[in-house]
């Protein structure tokens, strides 16, 4: 059964219920037209909530066209589990659970980040694709748009939620990627009925409440020449621990510490920071003491014998008119006859 083989619902447009991503039942024609259909009605989705444990631009390209009419999205991300076959076996000196897998959720987290710039750095390099990332960093700048990210455990379900008078839910396997709404062999259901419908709603918000903000729009900011023009995009990049390391001093000033002496370890902290010197910051964040300020007291002191430094901003580029680009280059390739 393909989109347009779905039974009608009497007053309702036909629901997406099955889709493979074969001979054109893509998840992406199931969303957008759905999506189109429900407009034609004056009855769009007052919110569309999309759990996915991977994104690209790429994927949110081929819906944003419908999904822009959609007053509210938002985006859970999260680490996906290690495949089985590639667990690492727990070595005597491991940590006992919950710690060993918080650690490896922690380590999924850092791949996402990573596999998200990777992605970015291998989108093609001319007119057309720089228009297609202004204009999709234009909508996830429009505040309709929110992305948090799942820190507490893996995040290997992915959903698409859609909610108000028009409710309906398409889970399965395909993430919020051009592979995943178009090219993968998936499997994603439909089902737009309570029960089912509102114990997915519930799902996704009690995961959503136990998330935390995440910064997408400026992995693809990255991208333009404007990014590094703007003095605020050059302000330090700090590490998650930095910062709760910071707001731990701010909230527990250290006994027998001038402030003066305070605000320069502050300073330092945060700073970008290289990973042996957060390696050295968490083995003394994770000390026990027998009191926060004895606590505040150690992590200055180790602050200070790492010798991390206070962060100094370069000076921005300045931008670039088009009156100032006189040169264009063209070179071709072509066999030797």
């Amino acid at each position: 059964m393909s989109l347009d083989d779905a039974p009608p619902i009497a007053g309702a447009t036909a629901r997406p219920l099955f889709v493979d991503n074969r001979d054109g039942n893509t998840l992406a024609r199931a969303i957008t037209t759905h999506l189109a259909a429900l407009r034609r009605e004056d009855r769009i989705p007052a919110e569309l909530c999309v759990a996915s444990c991977y994104f690209n631009l790429q994927g949110l390209e081929l819906i944003a066209g419908e999904a822009r009419h959609v007053p509210r999205i938002r985006l859970l991300l999260g680490a996906d589990p290690t495949p089985e076959a590639l667990l690492p076996r727990r070595m005597p000196h491991d940590p006992t659970e919950p710690e060993f897998t918080r650690r490896r959720v922690g380590q999924g987290l850092i791949q996402l980040e990573r596999g998200l710039k990777h992605d970015r750095d291998l989108l093609p390099f001319d007119l057309e694709e720089d228009r297609a990332i202004r204009n999709l960093l234009d909508f996830l700048r429009s505040g309709r748009i929110e992305v948090r990210r799942y820190e507490a455990h893996f995040l290997h379900a992915k959903a698409f939620v859609f909610r108000g008078a028009e409710r309906g839910i398409l889970a399965g396997s395909a993430n919020l990627t051009r592979a995943g709404l178009q090219r993968n062999l998936e499997l994603v259901l439909g089902h737009h009925e309570d029960p089912l419908v509102a114990r997915v709603e519930e799902w996704f918000e009690s995961l959503w409440q136990g998330a935390v903000p995440f910064d997408l729009t400026a992995i693809y900011a990255e991208l333009l020449w404007t990014f590094e023009t703007d003095p605020a995009n050059l302000q330090p990049k700090v590490r998650r621990l930095n910062r709760e390391v910071a707001a731990f001093l701010r909230q527990h000033p250290p006994a027998g510490i001038e402030q003066e002496r305070l605000n320069r370890c502050l300073d330092a902290v945060e700073s970008p920071w290289s990973l042996r010197e957060e390696n050295q910051l968490r083995l003394a964040w994770e000390l026990v003491f027998p009191s926060s300020a004895d606590k505040s007291k150690h992590l200055v002191e180790e602050v200070e014998r790492i010798g991390a430094e206070p962060f100094r901003a370069p000076h921005p580029l300045p931008p670039i008119d088009r009156e100032e680009i006189h040169l264009i280059c063209w070179m071709a390739i072509a066999n030797e006859e």
